[in-house]
């Protein structure tokens, strides 16, 4: 545990003096080498959901891009804005299952969700205000916050997530530029908002002008039917992010926003700046993924083993 706080900046001991106590560095990257997994360790510190193997999943979908990039059908050169519009298609069908029907110009896609949530940060947060996010949140709100430059507010919780009333006030009482919000399974209480909750928040958003960033990296785990969202309530005020790490593998950094085009326009534009484009090798891999059967079945699998195991 020590060496844990010292690799993430938070302690140092000096021989004579004794241990100190450090604020640590926010935008420090993780999960810190010494939780890494090792043999017989089960690491808490980050979620996946390989108790269902993607290998086989995705070396169909490699051997499918290698056949592609033989075949001359996949570019080797840089895309344009716009010419990624297939894996853009895709992600809207995918995001819009759980939602209001998307179009593909809403769509931006980014290397992780991480990286989505980073550059909507960037991209709201340009011209001033804060991020309200949940008392209890997940440390990539954190780092991603830190590197905007942004102050988080912290908002009180309750059993359903995020308290309406707290939220209101602390609205009145400082500029926020959006709200950070995970509806359908909070990380980390796995908490999941009901949809009156969703509609108290929406309103509240809406009456001081917050946009809401709602992040759907957990929506695989709930059934369709019993799922919940900001953006049913306020869709012109919702950017919505996901990515495939938790639903595939952590190998396949590919994630999505989608917004309403004048904000998508905006995080595209960040997104540009930081990465030029997602590797094409790695979108189409994706659009394998998401197009195949498997994928669903896995899906399937990954609710029955998590139900099987919390009974």
């Amino acid at each position: 545990a020590y060496r844990a706080l010292e690799l993430a900046g938070l302690a140092h001991g000096e021989v004579g003096r004794g241990t100190f106590i450090a604020s640590g560095d926010r935008k420090l990257a993780f999960p810190q080498a010494a939780t890494r997994t090792t043999q017989h360790v089960t690491d808490l510190a980050v979620n996946s959901f390989l108790i269902e193997d993607a290998s086989s999943l995705v070396g169909t979908a490699l051997a499918a891009v290698q056949s592609d990039l033989a075949a001359g059908d996949l570019p080797l050169a840089y895309l344009a804005t716009g010419e990624d519009e297939e894996i853009r298609g895709i992600a809207a069908r995918f995001l819009g299952r759980q939602g209001r029907e998307l179009d593909a110009d809403e769509i931006v896609v980014t290397a992780g969700a991480q990286a989505a949530i980073a550059s909507t940060f960037l991209a709201l947060t340009e011209n001033g205000g804060g991020i309200a996010c949940d008392a209890l949140t997940y440390p990539g709100v954190i780092s991603a916050a830190s590197v905007a430059r942004a102050r988080l507010h912290p908002v009180r919780m309750d059993e359903e997530g995020m308290d309406p009333e707290a939220f209101e006030a602390l609205c009145r009482r400082a500029k926020i530029a959006c709200v950070f919000l995970m509806p359908s399974t909070q990380n980390p209480t796995g908490r999941r908002m009901s949809a009156r909750r969703c509609a108290q928040l929406a309103e509240v958003a809406a009456r001081h002008g917050v946009v809401v960033v709602e992040d759907r990296i957990y929506d695989f785990l709930a059934d369709e039917s019993t799922h919940t969202g900001i953006s049913g309530f306020l869709p012109e005020s919702t950017v919505l992010v996901t990515g495939l790490s938790k639903c595939v593998a952590p190998i396949l950094r590919v994630g999505f926003v989608a917004a309403p085009k004048p904000l998508a326009r905006q995080i595209l534009a960040v997104e540009n700046a930081l990465s030029l484009m997602v590797s094409p090798l790695l979108t189409r891999v994706a659009v394998h993924i998401l197009s195949d059967s498997g994928f669903e079945a896995r899906l399937a699998r990954i609710r029955r083993g998590i139900a099987e195991r919390a009974t």
